[in-house]
């Protein structure tokens, strides 16, 4: 089993150090592309479809854990059910936040913009992702699917296809098109490309291949899921309140063409929580494995094992951020968004660091809740 987490964590890892490539070589595109306050804007939004997450109602983890669950007992016919309860559930529940985009669309775009007349391209963003939420809804399902059988090599390789698709979209057509419109339109595009995929890959090549149609919708089951959910929600509602608000507050009080010199250091700071949360998600199926088989002994070994390794590595990223977070920054982007940094990010970055400090134990509880 130890095994097996470290083969899913080093997967993990590869995708997290792809991204971070990715974040490295394109966000000075991004800046000088879309200027200041359409970057502002496009945070905005990223914010903002933080929030429409909530309307998964913790049904991410909560799925991942009853795929591990059912396959740890050889049950495919109630994996079966399982998927096909989820995807109704979650694809009607994404209906409401596309609904909210669709209708601020139709009656609210110009409050994107920063002049008095109303730009027409934030209305065509704001359709777009109002298309893309049940799409992007029904990849976190398959993911979860597909993090539940620990088939984590699968995912990885779809989520970096993904993304290199809409780096050389970017790329080929940004000075061809409205840049904005042209990152809405190649997220659906990626969206899409992904649900294909994953879809594939649950169905055909997967250990336990999963048949997704006709869909099997379990009422008895939809009750499980959701109280067990509500659990990871509640947790999911504060951590996406606390981590998102912020970008919306200066949005508003300031402008979007303000967020830019927030957003940065917060990226770069949000790092020390990303390599954390990334090393221990392959814990959560491992661990409920061993619940499940009752492995006490292996459940602590593992869970303090992890934790302490988490440590060794985030405790002297966070350092190296403090100290060379700002110089990085000027060197990165440019010296006024570096000078802007000098305080905002050893504040970021212990604000991340403290929460992280027992990152497996998290996973471990997490594990409970469901049990």
């Amino acid at each position: 089993m130890s095994k097996l987490v470290l083969k899913n964590t080093s997967i993990n890892m590869v995708q997290f150090v792809f991204s971070a490539v990715l974040v490295f070589l394109m966000t000075p595109l991004y800046v000088r592309v879309l200027g200041d306050y359409d970057y502002g804007v496009w945070q905005i939004v990223a914010a903002l479809l933080g929030y429409a997450s909530f309307f998964d109602l913790g049904f991410q983890p909560t799925v991942s854990r009853f795929v591990a669950r059912f396959t740890g007992r050889d049950q495919k016919s109630r994996l079966r059910v399982l998927v096909g309860t989820s995807v109704t559930i979650v694809t009607l529940l994404s209906l409401i936040p596309a609904l909210g985009f669709a209708v601020w669309a139709i009656f609210g775009y110009g409050s994107l913009g920063e002049e008095v007349t109303p730009d027409i391209r934030y209305r065509w963003v704001l359709i777009i992702i109002a298309i893309t939420l049940p799409i992007a809804f029904l990849n976190l399902i398959f993911t979860s699917v597909v993090e539940g059988l620990q088939a984590y090599t699968a995912r990885t390789i779809i989520n970096i296809t993904g993304s290199l698709i809409f780096i050389i979209g970017f790329v080929t057509l940004h000075d061809r098109s409205d840049p904005l419109v042209l990152m809405a339109a190649l997220n659906l595009i990626m969206a899409l490309i992904k649900v294909a995929a994953l879809g594939f890959f649950i169905t055909s090549m997967a250990r336990q291949p999963v048949q997704l149609l006709p869909l099997q919708f379990s009422v008895r089951l939809s009750r499980r899921l959701f109280r067990f959910g509500s659990k990871s929600f509640a947790q999911g509602v504060a951590g996406s309140v606390e981590g998102r608000m912020d970008t919306l507050i200066i949005g508003a009080a300031i402008g979007p063409g303000s967020v830019i010199f927030y957003s940065l250091p917060q990226v770069l700071s949000a790092y020390i929580k990303t390599v954390s949360e990334t090393l221990s998600h392959a814990f959560l199926p491992a661990l409920s494995n061993l619940r499940e088989d009752s492995e006490v002994d292996a459940v602590r070994h593992l869970t303090m094992t992890g934790s302490q390794l988490v440590l060794a590595i985030v405790t002297p990223l966070a350092i190296g951020i403090i100290c060379l977070g700002s110089g990085f920054l000027s060197l990165w982007i440019g010296p006024g968004y570096g000078e802007k940094a000098t305080v905002l990010i050893p504040i970021l970055s212990a604000y991340f660091f403290i929460p992280m400090l027992t990152p497996v134990v998290g996973r471990y509880f997490t594990c409970l809740l469901y049990t």
